[in-house]
């Protein structure tokens, strides 16, 4: 693995945790995330090539899934040093599994959040991590008429940020969409629910006949943005437009075509001043 800086083009590489490297048959790397630095540096910034943490989670190879361990890595000044975090009171399944080895996986990566790392766990327990402290942290979500088991289908459960700048979580379900939010410190609920095929009614390139078939009325997500996201439904692409929904009001609009996750804005500065090559040419 490789940190990089894009501005200064600096970077360092970092070998695989130890837990790997000793013995790779044993453990494999679930996935891996960037984290603040353990202090502010000189000019009070908390992540920088020589102050950052990088966490593993790690996964038994015969498992179920879930993480177990994270080894974390920790650059400081121009040294480094490895530590070990245990995950077993935070990664806990509420659900028991009758098979042993079954195909998908009990956990599942919901991304960065306003400024936390979601992970999903089989039963309904999501785990955040939070990117500035390197805590970790657990909440449940309410009971359902829904299975949150991950092998089911086509249920969908995704994390965005709200209006509010706060972390919202959705679950797509045939043509159900649920929207959950966090009271403080507490657990998740149910804030606001639509259904798709009511609310789609009456918009440019409704075809009832799309939906005769309820498995075909699955909508899926294309693209989240903040407070709101875009889904269409694939099986007949060429005549279904992309469609937007509003996670405040639950408003249901014609959308653009998907242009992929929104992560941030960026304009780049004019004149350019990082290319100074052809400077007197412009």
């Amino acid at each position: 693995m490789a940190v990089c800086e894009p501005l200064t083009r600096r970077y360092r590489e970092i070998l695989p945790p130890p837990a790997i490297s000793n013995n790779s048959f044993d453990h494999k790397i679930y996935s891996s995330y960037l984290v603040d630095g353990d202090a502010a540096d000189a000019v009070g910034g908390r992540i920088g090539m020589s102050n950052f943490r990088v966490f593993f989670d790690l996964c038994d190879t015969l498992g179920d899934g879930v993480p177990h361990t994270t080894a974390v890595f920790t650059a400081a000044g121009d040294g480094s040093l490895w530590s070990e975090k245990a995950l077993d009171h935070v990664m806990v399944c509420r659900v028991e599994r009758t098979i042993m080895f079954q195909r998908h996986p009990r956990a599942r990566v919901l991304g960065t959040i306003a400024g936390s790392r979601y992970t999903y766990l089989e039963g309904g327990t999501l785990v955040a991590l939070d990117c500035s402290t390197g805590e970790f942290s657990s909440s449940q979500l309410p009971a359902t008429k829904y299975s949150w088991d991950l092998g089911s289908w086509p249920f969908s459960f995704h994390a965005v940020q709200g209006h509010d700048g706060d972390p919202r979580l959705f679950i797509l379900f045939f043509d159900e969409m649920r929207v959950f939010s966090r009271s403080r410190g507490g657990d998740w609920r149910v804030e606001k629910s639509v259904q798709l095929l009511e609310a789609t009614r009456g918009l440019p390139g409704y075809d009832p006949s799309l939906f005769k078939d309820k498995l075909q009325g699955a909508f899926k997500l294309l693209t989240i943005g903040p407070g709101f996201v875009i889904l269409n439904t694939p099986c007949h692409p060429a005549r279904w437009s992309t469609i937007s929904v509003d996670l405040e009001t639950m408003e249901v609009a014609p959308a653009a075509d998907d242009m992929g996750k929104i992560v941030y804005q960026c304009e780049l500065p004019w004149p350019p001043t990082l290319c100074t090559r052809y400077a007197g040419q412009l």
